[in-house]
């Protein structure tokens, strides 16, 4: 059942990230990206016309009852045999399947293309009526020729009608787009004939039947690889990341050195990842000279195996006695490395081990390898770094090509939502702010700074919370909350280092123009803002104004606080918050 609200008073509710049509909109998202069928895994059904305004299910008997999750089915004679044939394009794979129709009773058939002249050209929305010999029973057959049918299809714009067996053709009419009727002649059985307007005669159109395999061919398999490398085409700065030491103390990975870090995820019973850390230590030195910093994490404790602990990493590691960083991963490390994993992808697939993660100078994902990568490539892949947005989108294609429209460059917007989910208020901070010219211009990024600006001045921050909400207010200025609630902070806050009152007055006046001055909260902040400019008469007049509309529509809870401050703009004292206590 829809969760869109259906009363317009809660259409605002809809853009709180806690909001239960937030929740929904996330969990359908969230289904779609671990590759789960919508419709269910419904198999597809087909039907047929028994006449009398009955039809019986055909689904099995004739092959279409296939387990994909199916979206667009078109008819067409592909093999122009005198039978329509199906193309059914599906969301998963396969994504196009023909279905090829092998009925061997042949009955008779007529395909008749149509071109207009008065009317459009391909004669889109003319309906062809066509009669048998008053011998041959039945209703008139009907077709209209459409542009589209069904969701995102388009059948041939060959309008094929079935006759039965040993038929004859009575008369055929169209009634074109532009209302005229027009009888057609020279027309027979089993051919194709084109119809254009005015002529009143059909053209004959040879079309040999093309011959096609009996049977299909198996698609090729290609070599199946336990290795990618992912070059991602935007730099997305990872969260900040912390691990165990093998003595069991939390380390944060600084991951804004200037120079390139590897991060790695190995377990003590993966065969491969230890030859991998292995060859790995052979080439110690090369990337050392290249700057590469090598950190490597065991999953030991986290896999699930009740043969591993931090034992047998320890164990491993003192067997291949390497020269780089080592640690062992908790949840929260693997899933934000696991986030971090998928982010270049539209479907979520499981991250296998080893997985290793390039990182450039400035914290910023480069490159992500699933499996095992040599030294070599690692340290060619930091010749990467400099490419701008374009080249490395170019470089990370897997063949040349030209763009119909270049893809903008993906938002992490879901991984700061999702540390904000999970109580990540400082993290969820340090990652909006190194992704900020990435999120700034999705829709969604006022939504997130309000939240994340929310949390932080309750616990105290007022200065980067306040921060926050300045941005909210430049990435969506019609919205009168976000305008409002800055211009507040800027004219109440206890700390001389954030107040700033003709700052707050461009705020609360662009929020009390927007509500046509009508809005007693809003006259609130402007009255406010104006006495902690020293505007003393203006802001009595405002907020009297303000107290006066309040009462008018009972809202005491409005109403109270504004008489208190209107005493205090009386004695030509401003209005300020309570600091928060420490």
């Amino acid at each position: 059942m829809s969760q869109i609200p259906t009363e317009e008073t809660k259409i605002p509710d809809m853009a709180s990230p806690e909001s239960s049509y937030r929740k929904h909109l996330n969990r359908l998202n969230e289904l779609v990206s671990n590759g789960e069928s919508l419709s269910g895994h419904e198999r597809n059904c087909a039907f047929l016309n028994i006449q009398g305004g009955r039809f019986a299910t055909v689904s099995s008997v004739s092959g279409l009852d296939f387990d994909d999750d199916a979206r667009s089915p078109v008819s067409i004679d592909w093999d122009r045999d005198g039978d329509l044939d199906l193309w059914v394009a599906n969301r998963t794979a396969p994504q196009l399947r023909f279905l090829r129709n092998n009925t061997p009773k042949k009955n008779d058939f007529v395909s008749l293309r149509l071109r207009g002249t008065k009317s459009n050209i391909d004669g889109i929305g003319a309906r062809v009526e066509i009669s048998l010999k008053k011998n041959q029973a039945g209703p008139p057959l009907i077709k209209t020729l459409k542009a589209g049918e069904g969701f995102l299809g388009q059948s041939s714009k060959w309008l094929h009608f079935g006759l039965g067996h040993e038929s004859t053709l009575d008369q055929v009419i169209v009634k074109w787009p532009g209302g005229a009727s027009e009888k057609f002649s020279s027309i027979s059985p089993n051919g194709h004939f084109l119809l254009e307007e005015g002529t009143g005669s059909a053209q004959t159109i040879k079309r040999q039947v093309i011959s096609l395999p009996h049977t299909s061919k198996p698609a090729p398999v290609s070599l199946n690889s336990n290795s990618s490398r992912i070059l991602t085409p935007t730099r997305t700065a990872l969260p900040p990341l912390r691990y165990n030491d093998l003595q069991g103390k939390s380390k944060k990975i600084n991951l804004s050195q200037g120079h390139p870090i590897l991060i790695n995820l190995w377990a003590s019973w993966c065969p491969a990842c230890l030859e991998e850390l292995s060859d790995w230590k052979a080439y110690q030195n090369d990337l050392s000279s290249a700057g590469i910093e090598v950190i490597t994490i065991s999953t030991d404790l986290i896999d699930g195996r009740e043969d591993t602990s931090a034992d047998t990493t320890r164990s491993a590691l003192d067997k291949l006695s390497l020269p780089f960083a080592a640690g062992i991963a908790d949840e929260e490390l693997y899933t934000r490395l696991r986030q971090a994993h998928n982010w270049p992808f539209l479907r979520r697939i499981p991250m296998p081990v080893p997985t290793s993660f390039l990182v450039d100078g400035q914290g910023r994902l480069t490159v992500i390898y699933r499996g095992t990568i040599s030294a070599n490539q690692i340290i060619a892949d930091t010749k990467l770094f400099p490419l701008n947005h374009n080249d490395l989108l170019a470089a990370s294609l897997p063949f040349p090509g030209r763009w119909i429209f270049p893809p903008n460059p993906p938002a992490p917007m879901l991984h700061g939502i999702e540390l904000m989910e999970k109580g990540d208020v400082v993290d969820a901070a340090e990652f909006t702010i190194g992704n900020l010219e990435l999120l700034k211009p999705h829709r969604e990024f006022p939504l997130l700074a309000i939240w994340i600006s929310e949390k932080l001045m309750t616990a105290g921050d007022t200065d980067r919370g306040l921060l926050f909400l300045r941005w909210a207010a430049e990435s969506d200025s019609s919205n009168i909350a976000v305008v409002n609630n800055l211009a507040w902070q800027l004219a109440t806050n206890p700390s001389e280092r954030v107040r700033n009152p003709q700052l707050a007055l461009q705020w609360a006046e662009k929020a009390n123009t927007m509500t046509g001055g009508k809005h007693p909260a809003v006259l609130d902040t402007v009255a406010t803002a104006n006495a902690a400019a020293g505007n003393f008469n203006k802001s009595i007049q405002l907020i009297e104004l303000g107290i006066r509309i309040a009462t008018t529509q009972g809202d005491e809870a409005t109403s109270a606080p504004m008489r208190k401050r209107l005493e205090l703009f009386k004695a030509g004292k401003p209005f300020l918050e309570t600091p928060p206590s420490k």
